[in-house]
């Protein structure tokens, strides 16, 4: 017997970002960490993005861990951020690392100084395919990643 109040993994409609723990008021919160690969939590990564960027102009430090993003999210999430973010330290995981994400990153968070990325496969442009998991052959990365060029970029 479930009570009405706790969170079910299996209920798609909810994640846990939906719990009421997760609307509290943190006005001033610099640092925001959701750790732990948990999919059966967040069966939609895009729950995660909207809850972080309540908090977007004062974080320094973010560790999103809790889901493998695909680039769109990514994009979402950093596009949302103020212009002038106080962003220095990110640690993320996506589903696939691409020099479009660099690049992307490069761009959104000029002033990031500490970049953690966790993947699971590789790809020499978003929406290519070409999969470490797949054995496929890398060249094509690694051309792309030697073309990438961003000296005004603190990491």
């Amino acid at each position: 017997m479930a009570s009405a109040g706790l969170f079910q993994p299996q209920n798609p409609s909810r994640s846990l970002v939906s719990l009421p723990c997760f609307h509290v008021e943190l006005p001033g919160l610099q640092n925001l960490s959701l750790d732990g690969y948990l999919p059966a939590y967040l069966p939609n990564p895009a729950t995660a993005v909207d809850y972080v960027l309540q908090y977007n102009a004062e974080l320094t430090i973010l560790r999103l861990t809790v889901a493998r993003f695909s680039f769109a999210e990514v994009n979402d999430l950093f596009n949302g951020f103020a212009a002038e973010s106080k962003l220095r330290k990110l640690h993320i995981s996506k589903v696939n690392f691409s020099p479009d994400l660099l690049r992307f990153l490069s761009t959104a968070l000029p002033d990031l100084q500490d970049l953690t990325i966790t993947f699971g496969s590789i790809l020499p442009r978003e929406g290519s395919e070409i999969s470490l998991d797949a054995e496929a052959n890398p060249e094509g990365f690694c051309e792309e990643m030697k073309n990438i060029h961003v000296p005004e970029w603190a990491v």
